[in-house]
């Protein structure tokens, strides 16, 4: 078990104070992380893993770090075996270094024992932190380090700034052969903290995880109690899988969310890295990106504008309910993200400043013309599968063309019968909405962010579109299965409407002024069709609007459930909430 070290400022001779991290503060400021989700062809053998094209991991590197700088980053962060140290060196020659308050999290490519002395050696302008111990070992020369490199700034007993690289080495080997058999383990995690009170900064490597480290426990519990800003980062073709998971279960099934103040970013690579096999032919690595933020609060921004924002910037939202957990996925290609966020603990700002908001994308990128360039949008795939369910009946343009993401979701839901009634009225809000719920899985099952290869996931996913276009394009064409006072109705939320009810109310006639809930279950018993519909008329609290809900499902030919005799009277007026303020003073 790898021992976690908080006091190593002023080992092996070193003169230096603890630095002033601003992603550690624990005030309301924001924060700005940059992160390379990278994709590439990987080499890996005895000596190492590697990308293949040199010059081309190179040139996004070094536009990485300019990214960095141009933008101020206070926490960049880049994945597991990805950082050249050609690049590490070039930036140390070049003064391309973090500034004060600022860290760099460069997760690097292998590197032998000899071959990291002789790097130190050539940089003496650097202070090194690493585990001197561990590289004065004898005949450790055939093995590599997988390493990440801590770059910031402190300054020294007598005040001068120096540049302190920390190398931590991944201490836990994968299943992967090569690297079981190859691998230099390390002992040490290297744990940050500011010259004041503040936030502590620590880094895994992969499989580092699967030690099931409790945080709870480790150096006399001195993080159970403390904020911490954890950063996972990962080449990894399984990143929920349970073992490589475990950690975030452990951390957040514990706490409050009021005040709990433990934050989480993982970085995976993006999907799609490929290697060539034993035959030279090119394989594909991974499916999975996976990386995302967690966050412990009762705070979070869940506004539809903030979520919907996120979203045409490759940010996912979705609630760990179980778990009191907000998780916010980034899209699976490749990108770099750069991201605002709040502190993990705000405890020195006043009480009515502090509130976390969780993480905001301010621009995202994509590697063309040998540069990261700025892109207005990522591709979240919705639209493919969309394409994918048309039959040439109808199309679903009306979803894919609608840029309001969080009432996409919402008519999938409801359309499909897929909502929480036990959320009463609050069933469409986003943390109710079951296409944003996630399990301790962490699989993916959003309608609009299709990346997640889980087969479960993309089935249910699918079945509630299907529902969706079944409804849209056939059901509603057909004259004797719609209502005559819902003739030409279409499927969409009116927001004009003063009924507090909006979210229920799908289906509108522009010819009959009707407004009605439309939902088709699929394969469903009478019975279980009538008790469904009797559920939801129930969430419209005497509302009138809940005498226009119409259920259709498949037995398997399909079926209608619709009282004629319900509906409301002439001189009601559906589209408002049945109390008024004459009847309230009476």
């Amino acid at each position: 078990m790898p021992k976690i070290k908080v006091n190593f400022w002023n080992e092996n001779g070193r003169t230096l104070k603890k630095p002033d991290l601003i992603c550690l503060r624990q005030n309301h400021e924001l924060y700005k992380t940059l992160l390379l989700q990278l994709v590439g062809k990987i080499e890996f053998d005895k000596d190492g893993i590697r990308i293949k094209d040199k010059n081309l991991a190179a040139a996004k590197f070094n536009q990485f770090i300019d990214v960095a700088i141009k933008e101020n980053i206070d926490l960049a962060i880049t994945p597991e075996y990805s950082c050249p140290w050609s690049c590490i060196e070039a930036f140390i020659a070049e003064n391309k270094l973090p500034d004060e308050g600022k860290i760099w999290i460069l997760g690097s490519q292998s590197i032998r024992p000899n071959e990291f002395t002789e790097l130190i050696g050539r940089n003496q302008q650097v202070v090194w932190i690493y585990d001197e111990v561990l590289l004065a070992q004898k005949n450790i020369d055939y093995k590599f380090f997988d390493p990440v490199c801590l770059l910031l700034k402190t300054r020294d007993e007598r005040c001068d700034i120096k540049n302190v690289i920390i190398v931590q080495f991944k201490t836990h080997d994968s299943a992967e052969i090569w690297e079981r058999d190859n691998l230099l383990l390390g002992n040490t995690l290297y744990l940050i903290e500011n010259k004041f009170s503040s936030t502590k900064l620590l880094t895994y490597i992969c499989s580092d995880t699967l030690q099931s480290i409790d945080l709870n426990m480790e150096n006399d519990g001195y993080l159970l109690n403390a904020p911490l800003l954890l950063i996972h980062i990962q080449l990894n073709q399984k990143p929920f899988d349970a073992l490589y998971k475990r950690y975030r279960n452990n951390i957040y099934f514990y706490g409050n969310a009021n005040d709990y103040s433990k934050e989480i970013i993982c970085l995976n690579w993006a999907r799609k890295v490929t290697y060539d096999d034993e035959e030279a032919q090119e394989k594909e690595f991974n499916k999975y990106g996976g990386s995302s933020f967690y966050c412990k609060t009762s705070q979070i921004n869940v506004e539809d504008n903030r979520i919907n924002e996120n979203h045409q910037k490759g940010l996912y939202y979705t609630s760990w309910k179980d778990k009191r957990t907000h998780v916010s996925f980034l899209n699976y290609n490749e990108h770099v993200f750069l991201v605002e966020n709040t502190k993990p603990s705000q405890a020195s700002s006043l009480a009515v400043n502090s509130k976390r908001t969780g993480p905001k994308v301010l621009h995202i990128y994509q590697w063309a013309n040998t540069k990261w360039e700025e892109l207005q949008g990522a591709d979240d795939g919705f639209a493919q599968v969309c394409s994918d369910i048309d039959d040439g009946t109808g199309n679903l343009s009306c979803l894919t063309g609608n840029q309001n993401i969080t009432d996409v979701e919402r008519i999938i839901q409801l359309s499909s019968g897929e909502i929480d009634e036990k959320a009463k009225e609050n069933w469409g809000n986003i943390i109710n909405l079951y296409s944003f719920q996630i399990g301790d899985s962490e699989f993916n099952s959003r309608n609009t962010f299709t990346h997640d290869p889980d087969n479960d996931s993309k089935d249910k996913r699918r079945g509630r579109i299907r529902k969706y276009h079944m409804l849209k394009n056939t059901i509603l064409t057909l004259p004797e299965q719609v209502p005559a006072a819902f003739a030409d109705a279409m499927l969409k939320y009116d927001k004009t409407l003063t009924s507090k009810n909006i979210y229920l109310l799908n289906l509108h006639s522009e010819n009959t002024g009707r407004n009605g809930t439309a939902i088709y279950l699929g394969d469903r018993t009478p019975s279980e069709a009538k008790a469904f519909k009797v559920k939801i008329e129930s969430l419209f609290n005497e509302d009138q609007q809940g005498k226009q809900v119409i259920v259709w499902y498949s037995t398997p030919d399909l079926k209608r459930i619709y009282d004629e005799s319900r509906k409301p009277e002439i001189n009601e007026n559906v589209s408002k909430s049945s109390v008024s303020y004459k009847k309230d003073k009476a």
